[in-house]
């Protein structure tokens, strides 16, 4: 089991990822593209996004 991640100055973006899932959950479709150069933290905020979610079922990626 991983350890909650915290992310710092990525608010903005997690609030996006975040109101993507929610429309997911209510059965709307959607898709993702987290573009940035490595080492810049898109698996971390990714993660987060999904480890705030994961208690109302799978979320694959």
């Amino acid at each position: 089991m991983r350890s909650p991640l915290r992310l710092y100055g990525r608010d903005d973006e997690l609030a996006a990822l975040e109101g993507l899932l929610a429309r997911l959950w209510r059965g709307d479709g959607g898709a993702l593209v987290l573009v940035a150069p490595p080492g810049l933290g898109r698996t971390a905020l990714l993660r987060a996004a999904v480890d705030a979610h994961r208690d109302r079922g799978p979320v694959l990626y």
